[in-house]
């Protein structure tokens, strides 16, 4: 039974060795070196490669967005906690050197920092706004 092209990038993707992968994938490591000489495979392998990496990345943003909105909702509070605000503000401040270094031509500086955390405060009024009223 032949094991799909589609089989072994994830394999490779996944683990951190070529044997490993090869084990991974039902096949042996020297098919993966075969295949690693191939253009095509290897230009199959660097897409999914750029896939991958973009899905991680819009995953992290998806993070960096809830973590914004724990540390507004924490700043709202009448008992705000102050593990929960520090804990959000570490992993904000984590995240976007992450993103700066992982995604050069979406750089985020300190007043994009600020206006993202300000929308988020903003948003939030309104809901209590229109809640009262």
């Amino acid at each position: 039974m032949a094991v799909s092209p589609s089989k072994i990038i994830e394999a490779l993707l996944t683990t951190r060795t070529r044997s490993d992968a090869a084990t991974k994938a039902g096949v042996s490591p020297g098919l993966i070196v075969k295949l690693l000489k191939d253009p095509n495979f290897r230009d199959m392998l660097k897409q999914a490669q750029e896939d991958h990496i973009e899905q991680g990345l819009r995953q992290f943003k998806r993070r960096l967005t809830d973590a914004v909105s724990r540390l507004a909702e924490e700043m709202d509070s009448e008992n705000p906690n102050t593990g929960r605000i520090a804990s959000s503000s570490k992993f904000i401040e984590h995240a976007l050197k992450v993103l700066n270094i992982g995604n050069k031509q979406e750089s985020v500086d300190d007043t994009q920092i600020n206006e993202m955390i300000e929308r988020e405060v903003q948003r939030r009024l309104n809901n209590q706004t229109t809640a009262i009223e």
